[in-house]
Order: structure tokens, then C-alpha cells, then sequence
């Protein structure tokens, strides 16, 4: 069996809350808007956004795995029935959308995570891998890791094999060499397990694991503060 030389991590909700960033960065890109372009405001509502979504992937299904495409696209949609046209449309849309991604960097790291990724850093090479658009090199923790894999820069997301798979080859190391850490217990558990890497799970929540859940991971962790000691039990 292969010794762990390879650690990745997940990032929304196992490095920090993902939900009052999401929900901050919405807001500012609101507030943005009501200032450049009030016209737009009431396609925002969530219902709206929704349908807009539905329809888009549906016309341009090779987005459901670009996030900020997808974004941008709804803001030039929204943008275009609010009656802006052409560049007008295209630069509000991007300068939304900046505003957005801008404030969803703004992240506020779980209280053990530097201090973590320090000492894992020391003996273990650390990648991450998201289906978000969370930036490791804008947030400040990039130089924590070797390479950053994400739904957007992989074309598939997690818990497809193809985003680990690539992992795999970018690294040139057996899955089994590689622990993957990260809260959704289908997206990084079984995504990551069905290629053969091992898994630990942060259940903060105390859930109970489904009974229909093919695999289990490794081990199970209420906080990413545990993973060390983990790590060296595995």
C-alpha cells in the first residue's frame, strides 16, 4: 500500500463558510447594480435567477461546469431584457460580475486552517480541488499549495472522476497516494474514493451517513483543527 505523499483539499466549507461569503458577494453585486444599472434589479429575484439558469445550461449545457460563465451570462441576459444593449450590456456585465468575484474572495478562514496548512505543507504536498471559483492565490493561501484544480479549469466537477483523474496525472502519483479532505460526502468522498484515493470526511454537523452511500470514508473529523493527528493515523 502506498504511503499518503499527496494531500488535497476541498475548499468551500472545509477551509471556511462558504454561505455569508456567497450571500456578501451577492449583496454587492446588488447594491452595484442598483447604482450602474437599476433597470436590471427585479430579473434578481431568486425565482427569476432560477429559470434564467434552467434555460441557459439548457441552451448551453457545456456551462453547467463554469460558474463564472454562467453568472456572467445571466447578468448579460438580465442585463439585455432591462433594455442594455451590445458593449453597454457586455461591460455592465463584466463589471458585475467583478464586483461579485471580487467580495466572494473575501473569505474568513476557519480560526486552525494557516496553522494546518503549515504544518501539512511541511511534510505532505498539498493540491486543492473545487467546483467553486474561489481563488487560493486572491484569498492568501496559495503558496500553501503545488496546484489548484477547479470545475472551471478541468471542464467536469466533482463528483465526476475526470477532475481527480486529472489531478492524478498532473501529479503522476497512484490515487492511492493521495488523501482527499473535504464536508460533501458525495462530491469529495465518493467522487474521490471511486478513484481509488482515500478520503476523510469533515462531518461538522454530526450527519449521519447515508445508508445508500457506496463508500465510507476513512475517517471522519468534526473540524479541519483534527486533520493532522488524522493524517498520521492513516
Amino acid at each position: 500500500m502506498s504511503q499518503i505523499t499527496v494531500i488535497s483539499l476541498d475548499l468551500d466549507n472545509t477551509l471556511w463558510h462558504a454561505e455569508p461569503v456567497l450571500i456578501a458577494a451577492e449583496k454587492a453585486m446588488r447594491d452595484w447594480l442598483m447604482s450602474h444599472a437599476p433597470g436590471v434589479i427585479p430579473g434578481l429575484g431568486r425565482e427569476n435567477l432560477l429559470q434564467h439558469k434552467q434555460h441557459l445550461l439548457a441552451e448551453y449545457p457545456e456551462l453547467q461546469h463554469q460558474v463564472s460563465q454562467i453568472r456572467l451570462r445571466l447578468l448579460q441576459n438580465l442585463l439585455d431584457e432591462a433594455g442594455y444593449r451590445d458593449s453597454e450590456r457586455d461591460d455592465l456585465a463584466r463589471q458585475a460580475f467583478q464586483v461579485f468575484y471580487n467580495a466572494r474572495q473575501k473569505v474568513t478562514l476557519f480560526q486552525p486552517v494557516l496553522s494546518v496548512l503549515e504544518t501539512l505543507s511541511q511534510q505532505y504536498q498539498l493540491i486543492s480541488i473545487t467546483n467553486g471559483n474561489a481563488n487560493p492565490e486572491v484569498i492568501g493561501i496559495a503558496p500553501y499549495f503545488s496546484y489548484a484544480f477547479s470545475a472551471e479549469s478541468e471542464g467536469i466537477s466533482k463528483p465526476h472522476a475526470r477532475i481527480f483523474e486529472n489531478a492524478l496525472a498532473t501529479l503522476s502519483v497512484p490515487a492511492e497516494a493521495v488523501l482527499h479532505v473535504g464536508d460533501h460526502l458525495t462530491d469529495d468522498v465518493a467522487g474521490a474514493a471511486a478513484v481509488g484515493m482515500k478520503t476523510v470526511w469533515i462531518n461538522a454537523d454530526l450527519q449521519s451517513s447515508p445508508v445508500q452511500m457506496p463508500v465510507k470514508a476513512d475517517a471522519v473529523i468534526r473540524c479541519i483543527g483534527e486533520l493532522p493527528a488524522i493524517v498520521a493515523s492513516l
